[in-house]
């Protein structure tokens, strides 16, 4: 199953983060109908929890209950976290490519999962990280996935696998410091012949 034909995806994550006005911080991303079972105040104090400078949280799609979506905002204004965007507005195919391209995780909460979990699907698309509670239906869909679950309405396991794909793209990033010296390459290729002259002593005769 893929959504890949519906949106056009073309832009690079640099790009994408000045188009949406977005810093350069590791970026989490929730995006689709906002709705109260996908556990977006979990989401909300999760990051809280996890509360690390360089990352941001970008909450984006359309609310269609006014009380709801009021909820999220007050809920972001308490916490008074600086990284946190909700965008109550409905994403038009053409403009997804903007934040799933800007985003280096996405976050799925789903506290009834539905039977075909298109977010799941379309975050595989873009290639990106996901972070999704352990419910049999998602971890079926994902099992060939860059997928990272949680225990299911665990607020600390949800904001420990946020620090892990967090630390994960630090270590990733990481300069290469390996001595490339003659030296150092002269004996890792002496290792490699005598390992290799070692291997036909053993099958000669």
């Amino acid at each position: 199953i893929s959504l890949a034909a519906a949106y056009p995806n073309n832009v690079d994550q640099l790009t994408a983060k000045k188009q949406l006005g977005l810093s350069d911080k590791f970026t989490f991303l929730v995006f689709g109908r906002i709705e109260s079972y996908k556990g977006m105040e979990d989401i909300i104090n999760a990051f809280q929890q996890f509360s690390e400078r360089e990352t941001q949280l970008i909450i984006v799609g359309k609310c269609s209950d006014p009380n709801y979506a009021s909820t999220i905002k007050e809920q972001i204004q308490k916490s008074n976290h600086q990284n946190i965007t909700f965008v109550n507005t409905y994403i038009a195919n053409n403009e997804m490519q903007n934040y799933m391209n800007a985003a280096d995780v996405v976050i799925l909460n789903y506290k009834d999962v539905p039977l075909n979990p298109g977010s799941l699907i379309l975050a595989a698309d873009f290639n990106k990280t996901i972070i999704a509670p352990a419910h049999p239906i998602i971890c079926e869909t994902g099992a060939n996935l860059d997928l990272i679950t949680f225990e299911p309405e665990n607020i600390e396991q949800l904001a420990d696998a946020m620090k892990t794909t967090f630390s994960k793209k630090n270590k990733s990033s990481t300069p290469n410091t390996l001595n490339n010296s003659p030296i150092e390459t002269g004996n890792a290729l002496m290792n490699f012949y005598k390992t290799l002259l070692g291997d036909k002593k053993r099958y000669v005769g």
